[in-house]
């Protein structure tokens, strides 16, 4: 029993870990200096 806690609680940490690396991968700064925020709407406006 005490091996499943331990299971349990590394793949909680990886899942979290994971996740938290797939959120800082986004980068949301205006790297090709057009101004845009959101460049999908670029042809909008």
């Amino acid at each position: 029993m005490p091996n499943q806690v331990i299971v349990i609680c590394a793949s909680a940490l990886l899942a979290l870990g994971g996740i938290w690396v797939l959120i800082s991968g986004f980068d949301d700064d205006d790297n090709d200096g057009d101004g845009m925020i959101f460049p999908e709407f670029q042809g909008t406006f």
